[in-house]
């Protein structure tokens, strides 16, 4: 260490003084690196649960009437979401109704996310319905299948690698200027 720092008193003051500011510059920058990078993981998750959430009462109807095609364009617009991979809708025997994928993944989702389809029970008034007793209607309702949403994380990881880039340069301008201010501080 000498060597390193030169035999000057002064330098070995500089050093000692200016290690923690590296040392908090490292601790920090990681720390922060890090609670991004976990945001960034529960985001992805928020995101796959709403997704399913949403979709659930969306196919309601088809999932009832057995026509599919009426959910396709919005299969197709939901598959435009750079993490989803695929989205399955299931019947309540789990038998799968409908699949749509992308078709650049090879369907190895990380995450998958499940929202069940209920049937929604509507009270109907029976001022309109003249002729015709009407049933109670359940208050419970019926489950009549699940969505299913596989998302992968290649675009996170895509998104991880620009924050450890950032935090990478973050931490080599840090230490260019600690070591800039040492040299200079040095040099008086």
């Amino acid at each position: 260490m000498k060597r390193l720092l030169g035999g000057s008193i002064h330098r070995h003051t500089l050093f000692v003084s200016l290690l923690p500011a590296v040392l908090i510059a490292f601790l920090l920058t990681g720390y922060f690196t890090l609670a991004r990078l976990q945001s960034l993981q529960e985001e992805l998750a928020n995101a796959g649960q709403l997704i399913a959430s949403q979709l659930a009462p969306a196919a309601e109807f088809s999932v009832i009437s057995g026509n599919m095609q009426v959910l396709d364009p919005m299969l197709k617009g939901l598959l435009k979401h750079p993490h989803i991979a695929f989205i399955e809708i299931y019947d309540n025997q789990d038998q799968r109704l409908t699949r749509v994928e992308k078709a650049q993944v090879q369907s190895n989702a990380d995450l998958t996310f499940e929202a069940q389809i209920t049937r929604q029970n509507i009270a109907l008034d029976p001022l309109f319905l003249s002729s015709i007793v009407l049933a109670p209607t359940p208050t419970q309702e019926e489950t009549i299948g699940h969505v299913l949403i596989g998302m992968t994380d290649s675009a996170l990881k895509k998104q991880q690698l620009d924050i450890l880039l950032r935090a990478l340069w973050l931490i080599l301008l840090t230490l260019f200027l600690i070591w800039a201010l040492a040299y200079f501080l040095a040099r008086s």
